[in-house]
């Protein structure tokens, strides 16, 4: 089976308890939005023209009752530059620049975990080059994802306890009406995994 449809195939359930009220529980249906390849023009960077001949971009974890939450979103190339622009206002302004990861040729901000300020990006030249890094402004850190973005998306697939617990840091399953907020607890899915978070 291709990774597009696994992906398209691949969905389940978090088990979710709510922050300050543990004994509050909630399911969430996941699945995942898939857009078709469109044309772009690439930069010369390995794995990137593997990834785009297949997607125009990937949302990952979505669910049904807020459409706009995610674990990750990997954007057309048309949406570089205004991610690039979002992710610059986190780290241009910093005095320090110790903290950015060393690389020969920089970072394309080719996506974003949703609604967070925290970017994905892939290195461009070097050793490494190709490779995915997650950029989290809370800290500011920066912590490789894959080598590929094929790679990150097969290994967001099949994530273990570390990565589901970074994914539910970011994920609340708000409901329209409700200030209630939920921590994800376990996923199951249709594959027969079972992950928990740590607790």
């Amino acid at each position: 089976m291709t990774l597009k449809a696994r992906i398209a195939a691949h969905g389940g359930q978090f088990f979710c308890h709510q922050i300050h009220a543990q004994e509050n529980q909630k399911t969430v249906t996941f699945a995942h939005e898939l857009l078709p390849p469109q044309e772009a023009v690439l930069p010369d960077v390995p794995g990137l023209k593997d990834f785009y001949d297949q997607f125009g971009g990937l949302r990952l974890y979505t669910h049904q009752e807020d459409e706009d939450e995610a674990a990750f979103r990997v954007a057309h190339p048309s949406e570089w530059a205004t991610l690039e622009a979002c992710y610059r206002g986190w780290v241009d302004d910093e005095e320090d620049d110790d903290f950015l990861p060393s690389s020969e040729g920089g970072y394309l901000v080719v996506g974003e975990v949703p609604a967070t300020g925290n970017y994905l990006l892939v290195q461009q030249e070097g050793d490494g080059a190709g490779s995915v890094v997650a950029f989290d402004h809370d800290g500011f850190e920066f912590v490789e994802l894959g080598v590929s973005l094929l790679d990150f998306v097969e290994r967001a697939l099949a994530p273990d306890t570390e990565a589901l617990t970074a994914m539910a840091s970011h994920m609340r399953f708000r409901t329209e009406g409700s200030d209630a907020q939920w921590w994800m607890v376990e996923m199951r899915d249709n594959a027969g995994r079972v992950v928990r978070t740590e607790v």
